[in-house]
């Protein structure tokens, strides 16, 4: 298994942080590492829990009569 993509945390990554920053009045500079430090904590976060093999991205609920379903 490969690693995880940084691309879509990079686009992420620059809509959060413009949204908050265009309030307080950010240089663009500003705006571009506030937003790839984000992607890199949240690729991160991510890349963790994709290695850690207990980890699951579902909750598989089991109902009264033993059906599994995931949400």
């Amino acid at each position: 298994m490969g690693e995880v993509d940084i691309k879509p945390f990079l686009e992420a990554g620059k809509r959060k942080i413009s949204d908050e920053m265009n309030e307080k009045g950010a240089t663009k500079r500003k705006l571009l590492e506030a937003g790839k430090m984000k992607a890199i904590e949240w690729c991160s976060k991510w890349d963790d829990c994709v290695k850690d093999p207990s980890w699951h991205p579902f909750k598989v609920v089991t109902d009264k009569e033993g059906n599994s379903k995931v949400q």
